[in-house]
């Protein structure tokens, strides 16, 4: 048996365009019928508007389309659009912020659109509803009153009715330009959350982003030694020459940095990590320990605004109103004194062995404890323990963590740096 697949194949290729030339007629009728039946509703609405026109009269629409015009004109937003005029929000525009389940704004505002345009019962909760991700935790609504944006809550699921306040008018166009607490910016400080074996180390620390032509860095204080857990230290360019040799520091003196072990440090001795090659916690809510801080300003790469800003937020996180302190700087060195005012840069200490009160700079004083002082940690692989100090020695406490239920028979001793 024989078969002729050339003949084969010519008479499937006609068969399918012939199958294909009838399928294209049978939509260019479909598409003949759709254009006749879109004319003759056409027509039919042209017509029926004409007799509407005609049995109302010409003048009467023509005053008809003049009041709407004239409105058009009249429009305060439309005339300062015209004239290129800033629109700002008026005194009477009500913007309330309303608590939200965090991970759901976005799409509660879905949800107050689709009550706004359901077919049959729409609900108009807000004239307009803001929510964005960088905002967690609440989303705007403009309505007229408290009791509106009250009803606005009840009725979605992921709102609070009791978390509402209404946002001031200078605040209502900031809410538009707040930035991710998440994004990576200049001079922000972080916290290294990597478990790898290079940066295992560093758990814990914080580091201080820069930014710079290659992209963003994150500026550590480094580890530098045998063992496991090595202290933080600065490691100059000159220092770690004398004590590794020339042949294991390459110096860059063009970017002012040295290479050691393959990482990058600068001059003054702080490690420089690129962003995309460590884990790291980013969030507006970071900051470093004392110990880091003080190490930080020593270098060039802590700007000076961010240290003032920063060393406001340490005084107020680390020392409080009658605080036991000890001066560490200056010509009461070694002076122990008690808190009785803080300010941003500067607290004001009553020191009994000298029977004055005088002001002393953050950098000056550090916190003072003593055996059976109960403290917490704050800082570091123990962070949010508390316990009592059984010991101290220069830089550590030796701190006894009591069990967290009575029922339980066991506890522990640690060792923490007294810079927490």
């Amino acid at each position: 048996m024989f078969i002729d697949i050339e003949a084969g194949i010519t008479d499937d290729k006609e068969e399918y365009v012939r199958g294909e030339t009838e399928d294209e007629d049978e939509h260019e009728r479909e598409e003949d019928i759709y254009d006749n039946v879109q004319s003759y509703i056409a027509v039919t609405q042209h017509s029926r508007l004409m007799q509407s026109i005609g049995d109302a009269g010409e003048d009467a629409w023509e005053e008809l389309l003049g009041r709407a015009r004239e409105r058009g004109r009249s429009s305060s937003v439309t005339e300062r659009l015209r004239s290129n005029e800033e629109v700002r929000l008026e005194g009477n525009d009500r913007i309330f912020e309303i608590g939200c389940l965090v991970g759901h704004e976005e799409s509660t505002v879905f949800k107050v659109l689709s009550l706004a345009t359901h077919p049959t019962l729409p609900q108009i909760l807000a004239r307009s509803i803001t929510a964005q991700s960088t905002i967690p935790g609440r989303i705007y609504a403009e309505v007229d009153s408290m009791d509106q944006a009250h009803v606005l809550a009840l009725q979605i699921s992921e709102l609070d009715p009791s978390n509402i306040r209404p946002v001031s008018m200078d605040e209502q166009t900031k809410m538009l330009t707040w930035a991710s607490p998440y994004r990576p910016e200049d001079q922000k400080w972080v916290q290294v959350h990597d478990k790898r074996a290079k940066w295992k180390k560093y758990k814990g620390d914080t580091g201080l982003l820069v930014k710079r032509k290659e992209g963003f860095l994150v500026g550590l204080i480094p580890r530098i030694g045998k063992e496991s857990c090595p202290p933080q230290a600065l490691a100059p360019h000159d220092d770690m020459v004398k004590t590794f040799g020339v042949c294991k520091v390459k110096a860059l003196e063009v970017q002012k940095r040295y290479i050691f072990k393959k990482c990058t440090y600068t001059q003054e001795g702080i490690l420089l990590v690129p962003i995309d090659e460590i884990d790291l916690i980013i969030t507006s809510e970071i900051l470093p320990c004392y110990h880091e801080f003080l190490l930080f300003c020593d270098t060039l790469l802590l700007e000076e605004a961010t240290r003032l800003k920063t060393l406001s937020q340490v005084l107020q996180k680390r020392l409080q109103l009658q605080d036991q302190v000890k001066v560490i700087r200056g010509e009461f060195a070694g002076v122990l004194g008690e808190v009785v005012e803080v300010g941003n840069e500067e607290v004001l200490l009553r020191l009994p062995s000298q029977n004055i009160v005088a002001p002393f700079s953050i950098l000056e004083v550090c916190p003072h404890f003593k055996v059976g002082d109960h403290v917490a940690v704050t800082h570091g692989e123990h962070k949010g323990f508390k316990g009592w100090v059984m010991f101290v020695y220069a830089d550590t406490l030796v701190v006894h963590i009591a069990p967290e239920k009575e029922a339980s028979s066991t506890s522990s001793a640690i060792s923490i740096s007294n810079e927490f």
